[in-house]
């Protein structure tokens, strides 16, 4: 037909595109590397050996306690997920962030489903896991242990997960990719959380949501740890313009703690407690830039 040339197969020509080159290697890539183990393709765990030359792999590291041990204070509670396929997915993920413990249940499928192993490429080996009947009893049976839950679910009025403090230690509650979190469970958290969704669906992936809600978690939590620490490191420096400013203080520091010991054990000499560590009374100014300076990092400034 002079609408359709004959023209030659694209497997038997050199010049077929690249797409074409990989429909063909795909299944030798796959047959080839079946049953690798991590460190023998992450580049993270190859040990460099004989001067840079590659010539060594090292497995990951065996200390299982010490890993164990880097836990952040994340919980999962998975309620009734009809997938393993996401069960695994979510189980991956939760080992790289460092999760604690995974609850998996009512008929959430569980490490033993070949589904979920396949997914989880040994990541479930690595995560702490228990099935409870439901996710009611999960979520009271971490409210005892003192775990604070928040669920994520499309809620109207439900804050954006980056907008909402979460606290620490805290668990995630997920809910069944059809019907959501219930009534019951949402009443039980002590708060709900929600991702943006600006398309048509009004709900993502359950396993790709709760990446991106972990991971705003973690976040918080490190800026927290960060801020804590900076903190720390202004109280010598705050110390030493405290005094600088008011060369008495330390005398003054001195006498309110030995008086503070008399008036504890009931001796003489006892007197109210007084000094530049005091903060100003109504109406008054701070005495030194550095009660300003502490003031301002305690939250007492303005």
């Amino acid at each position: 037909s002079p609408l359709n040339p004959p023209c030659a197969s694209p497997l038997k020509k050199l010049d077929f595109p690249l797409h074409h080159f990989l429909n063909i290697a795909l299944p030798l890539e796959r047959e080839h590397t079946r049953g690798l183990q991590e460190f023998e393709f992450l580049a993270s765990q190859i040990a460099v050996a004989d001067g840079g030359n590659g010539g060594g792999l090292a497995p990951a590291s065996e200390d299982e306690p010490l890993l164990r041990a880097s836990c952040k204070p994340l919980y999962v509670v998975a309620d009734n997920l009809r997938s393993a396929f996401n069960i695994g997915s979510i189980f991956r993920t939760a080992e790289c962030l460092g999760a604690r413990r995974l609850y998996l249940c009512g008929y959430t499928a569980t490490p033993e489903d070949a589904q979920v192993q396949k997914t989880t490429m040994g990541a479930h080996e690595h995560v702490e896991w228990e099935w409870a009947r439901t996710a009611l009893e999960a979520v009271e049976q971490l409210r005892a242990q003192g775990i604070s839950c928040v669920a994520l679910e499309t809620v109207k009025g439900a804050p954006m997960c980056w907008d909402y403090a979460f606290p620490s230690p805290c668990a995630l509650v997920l809910g069944n990719e059809r019907h959501g979190v219930g009534p019951d469970l949402l009443a039980a958290c002590v708060a709900t959380v929600q991702l943006p969704c600006v398309g048509v669906k009004n709900s993502m992936n359950v396993g790709v949501a709760f990446g991106m809600c972990a991971h705003e978690m973690l976040r918080q939590w490190a800026a927290n740890e960060r801020s804590a620490g900076a903190l720390d490191a202004l109280a010598p420096a705050a110390k030493q313009l405290q005094l600088t400013s008011d060369p008495e203080a330390g005398n003054r520091e001195t006498g309110d703690r030995e008086a503070g010991e008399a008036l504890a054990s009931g001796g003489a000499g006892a007197r109210p407690l007084g000094g530049v560590c005091d903060g100003p009374g109504q109406g008054e100014e701070p005495r030194s830039r550095a009660e300003l300076v502490i003031r301002a990092y305690t939250g007492g400034g303005e």
